[in-house]
């Protein structure tokens, strides 16, 4: 056989016939061989090939992105991989943390020190410290910043100085397992920026724990918790639901703690396991937090609640959770260690180098909804909490774990689900009035309604547009003979911002379904009492509400199917809806006492002059002062008289008041309660206002706006518009208050990040004048003063003037050079405070249930021309308080119906007191006569 190189093929003219035989016999049996290795060991190539595979694609794929996708997929790998490293860290120092050769083993001594410096390592890779993954893309975090950043690896990085995570961990811990009391009060915050513009949502809370008494008391977002060693109960402070149908939550206490036999453990755990209690104490009501599920360990609660509590856990304080140590933040006036601990999902927490306390948290992001966070809207999201004043070893006094019923409760051993709320008042009511606007502007009034049944849905907001679809679906299903219409609010009939197209332009492409498009103003709405959105009404021939739903599930078409043949065939269903309901409210009742927990609360020993009171008025009255009321008037004209404007005299003619009908008209009253003059106010046809100011140096200027509206339209004495702020470009989240001052310039609040602006009407002059946020606004005897958060601040500096030590100050009025302050002590729980100029408390006297209403102007107050002040505060049963600037009461005015306005007048020494109502306006001269 002729030789050839070692490299080369062997080519057929090169091998002579007679060797074809063994060259074949040679191939096979190599052929053989091979099989037999593949039977061997085919597994292993096999997964080699695979993934050389898919390796090959993954890199394909990661050139042919653009950058940006590129850095994405790099920063979630390397996020993917710190969390394998954090988790493999945490999991050998937790079994190291629990052998007894720890402390014994110069070994396992030395692998407690590698896996304390592979924690505070990882804080130093810049590569883990750009956040990744899909929910922090685009999203601003806390990033940790490096500690040591020379060297290329990890072996050469220099340890880093002072504690690592685990012992700055592990004294933190230590403080609060044994803390025999704990203090603290602070806030959470939701901060984030939508559209470009910056948001923060904050709430406030408060923590007791006295260990030696089994006292727990805590007050989170709008709930209550108190434990006395015997008893625990939770409820719920929220408006929305009336205090959660004023239900009181009950849990006896049953095992004893290991801080001694006579003290039991507040049973946390067991509360949270009720679905109601959990939704409201864990955030998810005030926040966009995930609604977490039984058994959760990343619900929204302060951190001493799983710290202190023996039955609660965290993600974030366990021994095995992965940490590493981060840079060093001052929190406040607190010098404070940073550390990030937790699994998968982790926090960051800021402990005070002193007193090893917790004064921050950071909470994962991804606690919050999805939907917030995967918003192209929004963008720089973080969610946390402080602590200023947490502390331990402080005494607590026993009144602070106080368990009693709460005024007018029902307690209950578990949350019962409300009863659901009738979506319209209005329901089997006969309507003689109806605001509408069809698409040309034209009103759709009553008159449309006659002779026919109609249903017209309200859908609220643009969210429920594709109802418009299933409307439409409905009717050519066979019901083409019943007229269907569409209301919308003016929300819709303004963009976002100035690169989304209006909402509106949705439902007018949807106009070729037939079906009417109707601008509701708000008239409409109010007038039908409607209580949720989106909801349809069907109306027979005589306009009579005959059919009320929710359209927030769906079973709602079947059923307005049903309806509107029982209606053609002349059947009259509003009665039998009417029973239905009251049927539920029976059953919900019904309910109640199924869980009643009244025997709980009675066995409780506590003394009997500390069981709760009703607060009632004071039926001390003015021994001064001596009232004649007489009726001077009643005004009935109105289809929906409003909130009452007291003019100074001559300023318009004979007019004494101005007062609001509809969200558009004013009407002007002379002393004898006739209509002077009604005007329809120049404004655009998409806004409402309710509230009216006067103000002016010499020439009178009206300003009329609705809080949380867009504009403030200033009108002169001849009612012509004389401008608007801020202009409809500019784009502001609601106008909290307008404040006259006497240079003729109005303050404006807005609440979002533009504070307060003062504005010039007559020249059209705006600058800013603080960065304050007030919800009402006063001119006091020190200046502009507003509530925020509850305090009387003032406006120009922010400062404090009054803290909210008693409760929570709501509404704030003023005559001459005195103020006073309505101030929700508990729930239903009011008081009226009257303040001197230093802000110093001159008098109170208990109210029963303020009015929640902030489109009702709730206070007024008159000065005499001999210098004695009466105010008027509005109750939420219907009647006027009248009390004295001494602090006493001077009588009671009950109104037939809703009150709408009140305002107090003088003249002279004489007081007149004008209220409107869901029908009427009416005066009552007060005849004040000194005794």
């Amino acid at each position: 056989m002729v030789a050839r190189p070692r490299d080369r093929p062997i080519m057929l003219g090169e091998v002579k016939k007679s060797d074809y035989k063994n060259l074949a016999g040679c191939i096979m049996a190599r052929r053989r061989r091979r099989r037999s290795r593949r039977r061997r060991s085919s597994f292993l190539p096999l997964v080699f090939r695979v993934a050389a595979i898919l390796l090959i694609g993954g890199v394909i794929y990661y050139f042919t992105r653009p950058p940006e996708t590129q850095q994405q997929i790099a920063d979630t790998v390397a996020a993917k991989i710190g969390e394998k490293a954090d988790d493999f860290a945490g999991a050998a120092q937790s079994k190291l943390a629990n052998s007894e050769d720890v402390v014994r083993s110069p070994v396992a001594t030395t692998a407690r020190l590698i896996s304390n410096q592979a924690i505070t390592t990882d804080a130093t890779d810049p590569q883990k410290n750009n956040g990744g993954g899909f929910f922090n893309f685009g999203k601003t975090t806390t990033a940790a910043s490096p500690i040591e950043t020379s060297g290329v690896n990890a072996a050469s990085r220099r340890p880093v100085e002072g504690p690592t995570a685990n012992q700055i961990f592990d004294a933190m811990m230590g403080i609060y397992a044994n803390a025999k009391t704990y203090l603290d009060d602070g806030k959470i915050h939701l901060d984030y920026r939508k559209l470009g513009l910056p948001k923060r949502e904050v709430m406030k809370f408060s923590t007791a724990w006295d260990r030696s008494q089994g006292g727990f008391r805590g007050e989170l977002f709008e709930s209550k918790i108190v434990g006395d060693g015997n008893l625990l109960t939770c409820y719920i402070f929220d408006v929305d639901t009336k205090n959660f149908g004023r239900q009181q939550l009950v849990i006896p206490y049953s095992s004893p703690t290991d801080f001694g036999a006579t003290s039991n453990q507040p049973p946390l755990n067991q509360m949270l396991a009720d679905d109601i209690a959990r939704s409201f104490i864990g955030g998810s009501q005030d926040f966009p937090v995930a609604n977490p599920s039984r058994g959760s360990r990343t619900i929204l609660l302060p951190p001493a609640m799983t710290l202190l509590s023996n039955d609660l856990t965290s993600p974030w304080f366990q021994a095995t959770a992965g940490k590493r140590r981060l840079e060093d933040k001052k929190i406040g006036s607190f010098d404070c260690y940073c550390i990030q601990s937790g699994g998968t999902s982790k926090a960051q927490i800021y402990i005070d180098k002193s007193s090893s306390l917790i004064r921050r948290i950071d909470f994962p992001v991804t606690m919050l909804d999805s939907r917030l966070l995967n918003s192209p809207d929004v963008t720089e999201v973080s969610l946390y909490a402080t602590f200023p004043n947490a502390t331990v070893n402080r005494s607590v006094a026993p009144e602070q774990f106080e368990v009693k019923a709460q005024p007018n409760s029902t307690t209950v051993r578990q949350f019962v689900e409300l009863a659901h709320t009738l979506p319209s008042d209005y329901l089997g009511k006969t309507i003689n009035q109806l605001e509408l606007l069809d698409r040309n502007g034209n009103p759709f009034g009553v008159e449309k309604l006659q002779g026919k049944i109609t249903t017209i849905a309200w859908i609220g907001n643009e969210l429920w547009v594709p109802l418009v679809d299933q409307i439409s679906q409905l009717r050519r299903s066979g019901l083409a003979n019943f007229a269907f219409g569409i209301a919308y609010p003016p929300t819709l009939l303004s963009p976002l911002s100035t690169e989304v197209p209006r909402p509106v332009a949705k439902l007018q492409s949807k106009e070729r379904l037939g079906i009417p498009l109707l601008l509701d103003s708000g008239a409409a709405s109010n007038q039908l009492q409607l209580n949720e959105f989106p909801v349809l009404l069907v109306f027979d021939q005589n306009a009579k509400v005959q059919f009320v739903r929710s359209m927030k599930d769906t079973q709602w078409p079947d059923e307005l199917r049903v309806v509107l043949q029982r209606l053609a065939s002349g059947e009259d269903v509003a009665p039998e809806m009417l029973d239905d309901y009251l049927q539920h409210l029976s059953d919900y009742d019904e309910s109640l006492k199924q869980v009643s927990a009244e025997a709980l609360l009675a066995s409780n020993v506590s003394p009997k002059n500390s069981q709760p009171t009703v607060p009632i008025r004071s039926h001390v009255r003015d021994t001064t002062v001596k009232l004649t009321p007489n009726k001077k008037w009643s005004q009935d004209s109105f289809a929906r008289p409003g909130n009452i404007l007291s003019l100074p005299r001559g300023t318009f003619g004979p007019a004494e008041y101005a007062i609001f009908d509809g969200f558009q008209t004013l009407n002007f009253i002379d002393e004898r309660g006739d209509v002077l003059r009604r005007l329809k106010l120049d404004i655009p046809m998409d806004q409402g206002v309710s509230l009216i100011r006067i103000g002016g140096a010499e020439e009178p200027v009206l300003a009329v706006f609705e809080r949380s509206g867009s504009q403030v339209h200033f009108f002169d004495s001849s009612l012509q518009l004389v401008s608007s702020f801020p202009k409809l470009s500019e784009r502001h989240q609601g106008i909290l208050d307008c404040l006259p001052l006497k240079d003729g310039s109005f303050l404006l609040s807005f609440s979002d990040q533009h504070g307060v602006y003062q504005f010039d009407p007559l020249t059209g002059n705006a600058s800013s004048f603080a960065q304050s946020i007030a919800s009402n606004t006063v001119a006091s005897p020190t200046g502009a003063s507003g509530l925020a958060d509850g305090e009387i601040v003032d406006v120009k500096t922010g400062a404090v003037l009054v803290g909210n030590g008693n409760g929570e100050n709501v509404a704030l009025a003023v005559a001459g050079e005195a103020l006073v302050s309505t101030v929700r002590t508990g729930p239903n729980q009011w008081e009226a405070i009257g303040w001197s100029p230093e802000f110093q408390s001159r008098w109170s006297i208990d109210l029963t249930s303020q009015l929640f209403d902030n489109a009702v102007e709730s206070i007024s107050g008159v000065l005499t021309a001999s210098g004695d002040r009466f105010w008027a505060f509005v109750d939420a049963g219907d009647s006027v308080c009248l009390i004295s600037d001494r602090g006493t009461w001077l009588g009671d005015f009950k109104a037939e119906s809703p009150i709408h306005g009140v305002s107090l007048s003088a003249v002279g020494d004489d007081v007149d007191l004008v209220v409107s109502t869901a029908d009427k306006v009416v005066c009552w001269a007060l005849n004040y006569q000194p005794k």
